[in-house]
């Protein structure tokens, strides 16, 4: 039989600094020729947040990159202040990208899923054909890791 954890562990107290609605995060770049001696890249977020009011308005974060042969893809979670989704971007170089029209790609689910308030901070492979989409699904008192399939477009 498991234990049942205390109250301060099963409760994440955030400080306010991370919650106010002025806080805003962005993907950046940085390179090494060693893996030891680290470079900002100059070009600044490589993705900005959204417009004010759009998903990923405040949030544009947790990068997971993979490369198909003559194209990358950034999954990142976006949020708005109120759910995490994720989304995607490409580029051709590594340094310029273009996030999808069809973002957000993996949405919230339907309340009472165990997803329905945020899907978030992507783990993306493709075996065989098919794109596998490991996220943190959170629900409204637990989270859990989640896959999402999907085949090429």
């Amino acid at each position: 039989m498991t234990p049942e954890l205390p109250e301060y562990l099963r409760r994440i107290k955030y400080p306010d600094r991370i919650l106010r609605p002025t806080r805003h995060e962005r993907i950046g770049l940085a390179t090494s020729p060693d893996l030891g001696d680290w470079r900002r890249h100059p070009a600044g977020p490589l993705l900005d947040n959204g417009p004010e009011g759009a998903w990923d308005s405040r949030f544009v974060v947790d990068p997971w990159v993979v490369g198909t042969g003559w194209r990358w893809h950034m999954f990142y979670y976006g949020f708005d202040g109120e759910h995490a989704r994720e989304g995607v971007a490409l580029s051709e170089n590594l340094v310029q990208w273009e996030k999808s029209p069809w973002n957000p790609i993996l949405d919230v689910g339907e309340a009472g899923s165990i997803d329905s308030r945020h899907a978030h901070k992507p783990c993306v492979i493709e075996h065989g054909g098919t794109w596998y989409h490991f996220y943190v699904a959170v629900d409204e008192t637990e989270r859990c890791v989640a896959l999402a399939t999907s085949q090429p477009v």
